[in-house]
């Protein structure tokens, strides 16, 4: 096994054209902090689970391979996974909008909660990355890791607290969203950064300090926010975006 800067180095020379071939994909499962994963969407299998899935996961490769993307999808908590969808549709759909055909590229990063072979639920930091596209420019194949997120201390949880164990009949397929309409002024990149800050339980002082802005900017992001989505208070404000945005 490889140290952590040895493997990091290793998967360095990895371009994502690479991964579309097999061959390639060896060097993964040396990692053992990261799972790995690709899927193939027109067919809804799994073509590839790096080793680490046991130890981090509790689940053997293999299984989630034979089981297909249906069967990894309903591991996934089921508060989680309605957002997750909701985003990866919104980026496909701007992505359709903005690129030209030759210039397709897609990049997700969110967290979720996936159910541990063990019974309890295991917060992850996902990356995914569309590695192939179909003739209408849908998502073809995906490749993504799976980290375990590590919490920092802070006044308000990220995740909320799910000491129950899940249930294995729950199913996240078929499922009907109902989000709440986005503000109808854009929210910028910077308030966004602000906007899942003021989620966390920071502060205005603490928001400066961590974008490196004054702390008279961060209360006029705050007071911006709260104008775009219309409500009254902070606590509104995390309540109306944490069903539009992933917070």
């Amino acid at each position: 096994m490889y140290s952590t800067k040895e493997q990091e180095e290793k998967l360095s020379f990895i371009s994502y054209s690479d991964l579309l071939s097999e061959d390639n994909l060896s060097p993964f499962d040396e990692v053992s902090s990261v799972v790995f994963f690709i899927c193939d969407l027109s067919n809804s299998r799994i073509l590839f689970v790096s080793n680490s899935s046991k130890e981090l996961l509790g689940h053997n490769p293999e299984e989630l391979m034979q089981g297909g993307l249906d069967a990894f999808i309903s591991l996934i908590h089921p508060d989680d996974y309605p957002m997750l969808l909701s985003r990866y549709a919104a980026k496909v759909s701007d992505m359709k909008k903005s690129l030209p055909p030759s210039d397709k590229t897609l990049c997700l990063t969110s967290y979720l909660r996936i159910s541990h072979g063990d019974g309890h639920w295991v917060k992850l930091h996902a990356d995914l990355i569309m590695l192939s596209f179909d003739t209408d420019n849908n998502p073809e194949k995906i490749f993504g890791n799976l980290k375990v997120h590590a919490e920092r201390k802070s006044p308000a949880p990220m995740f909320p607290d799910f000491s129950d164990k899940p249930s294995r009949k729950q199913v996240a397929l078929p499922i009907q969203l109902n989000l709440k309409e986005p503000p109808c002024e854009k929210v910028s990149c910077r308030e966004m950064q602000v906007l899942r800050l003021i989620a966390d339980g920071y502060s205005a002082k603490q928001i400066a300090d961590k974008l490196y802005i004054s702390e008279h900017t961060a209360i006029n992001h705050r007071k911006n926010l709260i104008e775009k989505f219309n409500v009254k208070n902070t606590a509104e404000l995390i309540k109306d975006a944490s069903k539009v945005y992933w917070l």
